[in-house]
């Protein structure tokens, strides 16, 4: 996060419309409140724990994650399905729902300079992006909670119908 904090930080100035919000809180959020300069407090806003996730998907364009390890991650579905242009790495889900015909920007990595180029670019052509993620809500339908929850259940008894029962029976 401090990388999309100093990336921000070096496009704000010729961008007077753009406000970096940043939602939840971790063992890193002290520090992140630290490396906000005085003069970009009033353009990197500090949300906390979101009760009103759906609320929150309204109030924001562009969804960014440089995350170098993730397992999903959820908020990136929730970005999707909120019709949100995501930006990130390639993690966790990512490049399955590329495949899937998901529209995901990816950085090519996490420095600072590539995070902020990507959303340099990302801001310039705004519109047409937003346009492009409009089909991405109907890709990830697959992964709405019910369909989660059957696929979950799936696995599960897939492993287990599948196990070597023999080792209980010592």
């Amino acid at each position: 996060m401090d990388k999309i904090i100093n990336a921000f930080s070096l496009i704000a100035n010729n961008n007077s419309n753009i406000t970096l919000l940043i939602a939840g809180i971790g063992n890193y959020y002290p520090s992140l409140q630290r490396l906000v300069k005085n003069n970009m407090s009033n353009r990197i806003k500090f949300l906390g724990e979101i009760s009103d996730t759906p609320g929150f998907y309204r109030m924001i364009d562009i969804f960014i994650s440089a995350s170098n390890f993730e397992g999903g991650p959820i908020t990136l579905l929730e970005a999707i399905a909120s019709n949100n242009v995501v930006v990130s790495t390639k993690v966790g889900l990512v490049p399955q729902l590329i495949e899937m015909g998901v529209k995901i920007i990816l950085l090519k990595n996490s420095t600072t300079m590539i995070i902020k180029e990507t959303l340099e670019h990302t801001i310039k052509n705004l519109n047409f992006y937003l346009d492009e993620t409009k089909q991405n809500s109907n890709s990830i339908s697959q992964f709405s909670q019910e369909n989660f929850r059957k696929n979950f259940y799936n696995v599960i008894y897939d492993i287990y119908s599948k196990e070597d029962k023999s080792v209980y029976n010592a």
